[in-house]
């Protein structure tokens, strides 16, 4: 039925109650029967939020819409978004970001669920906004646990049974709090990569095992000391920052054909990036002037530098055994 067609049969009529009538409905209740039915509320709600997470856990599993939904979801809680109780009984959701075209996202992800977001700007920093409040939201706790004041995954989370759900949980991650970076100097570039920040070196640690399952190396680096810094006049005291980092051309190629960004300008920069490597062969002679050179200088860098070959790519020779292919050829291994 449609309520707002709906006319109620004693709408504008007079004298359709009784004087007794009339008293018992203008007669306040009393507290006991005020509890009663805040008890009876309470009890409809429960009811209403089991099923609500009932429903939730079998589509997770089941929809391959609503599973890659909520991992777009799950993976903004940890970076910009915010997850917590509210009232003893909702749990709000929040996400802030300067860029619009994520949180539309973010809300399109909770229509999934037939929730209708509504997206705000803040006026004193302009950044978009989307809050939402629900009691039956307490289903993403198997999801999430506390490290300290931050919320980190659980097991069930890093060892997700569906990939899609992986991969949408990292995009929306690396949207957030992830960059492609790379120098340009005379039209060539440089120092290719992929950074993810975070204040949380265990939570860092978890996406390296995810991308990790994915087969992409990744590595943790400190990027930023502990420090005081003066903000808005007052002195605040910031921990120290960490990053994870993806370089090499074949982990790159990988995150952009599996994961890649879900913000256009990111997209975009990360697609310039793997446009901008040139396919190299390295013969039989520089595989084992490579290793003359490792013998002597005991640095990839070094030797790197002498043979003009990435960094990454005589680590990978030297120390994990990977040859190029023409060494398989010539050494008759078969190619993949």
């Amino acid at each position: 039925m449609n309520n707002k067609k709906f006319v109620p049969w004693n709408k504008g009529k007079i004298g359709i109650y009784s004087e007794e009538t009339l008293l018992k409905m203008k007669k306040p209740k009393s507290e006991e029967v005020k509890i009663k039915i805040s008890l009876s509320k309470l009890e409809k709600s429960k009811k209403r939020s089991l099923k609500l997470v009932k429903r939730f856990k079998f589509l997770i599993y089941n929809n391959f819409r609503k599973r890659q939904a909520f991992g777009e979801i799950l993976g903004t809680i940890p970076s910009d978004g915010y997850f917590g109780l509210r009232d003893n009984r909702l749990y709000n959701y929040m996400l802030f970001s300067r860029d619009r075209e994520f949180v539309e996202r973010i809300a399109n992800c909770f229509k999934e669920f037939d929730l209708e977001v509504k997206i705000h700007r803040r006026n004193t920093d302009s950044l978009w906004y989307i809050e939402i409040c629900r009691r039956w939201f307490y289903v993403f706790l198997e999801f999430l646990m506390k490290d300290g004041k931050k919320w980190i995954f659980t097991n069930k989370t890093i060892n997700f049974p569906h990939n899609d759900f992986k991969i949408t949980l990292l995009r929306s991650f690396c949207d957030a709090e992830g960059s492609p970076i790379c120098c340009i100097k005379d039209g060539k570039y440089f120092s290719r990569g992929i950074s993810i920040y975070n204040q949380n070196k265990n939570l860092l640690s978890q996406l390296k095992k995810i991308l990790s399952s994915f087969e992409i190396n990744s590595y943790i680096n400190l990027n930023r000391e502990a420090r005081i810094d003066k903000i808005k006049g007052y002195m605040q005291k910031f921990g120290p920052t960490y990053s994870l980092k993806i370089t090499g051309q074949s982990d790159i190629k990988k995150f952009h054909g599996i994961v890649n960004f879900g913000i256009l300008r990111k997209k975009e920069k990360l697609k310039s990036i793997v446009n901008s490597y040139r396919v190299r062969s390295y013969s039989v002679e520089d595989y084992n002037n490579v290793f003359s050179l490792f013998e002597k200088y005991k640095s990839y860098l070094k030797v790197g530098r002498e043979m003009n070959i990435n960094t990454k790519t005589v680590r990978d020779w030297v120390v994990c055994g990977r040859k190029p292919r023409d060494v398989k050829i010539y050494e008759g291994d078969k190619i993949i």
